[in-house]
């Protein structure tokens, strides 16, 4: 991007949650997307967090639970299934 600033962006960005040295099997995978962080965990508790990152940049408050970022929380969800089955992870 800096050598050619005519390249595109990616929409999103998808990354593997590091696993719970505790509980191996709790892992899980964040999505960026505008301003909005994402991620969701394949076990535990919570097993999905939401952040507004343009209002909360220090990840304080889960929106995941709060019926006011329903939308936003599906979108998100969608948008990392996609992913999922697009590059045949998980």
């Amino acid at each position: 991007v800096i050598e050619n600033p005519d390249t595109s962006w990616r929409e999103i960005l998808v990354t593997e949650i590091a696993t719970d040295p505790a509980d191996s099997s709790k892992t899980g995978r964040m999505l960026r997307w505008k301003n909005y962080k994402y991620v969701s965990y394949f076990r535990g508790m919570p097993n999905e967090q939401l952040f507004d990152l343009a209002k909360d940049p220090s990840e304080n408050r889960n929106l995941a639970p709060n019926p006011g970022y329903s939308g936003v929380k599906k979108e998100m969800a969608s948008r990392l299934q996609e992913w999922m089955e697009r590059t045949g992870d998980r």
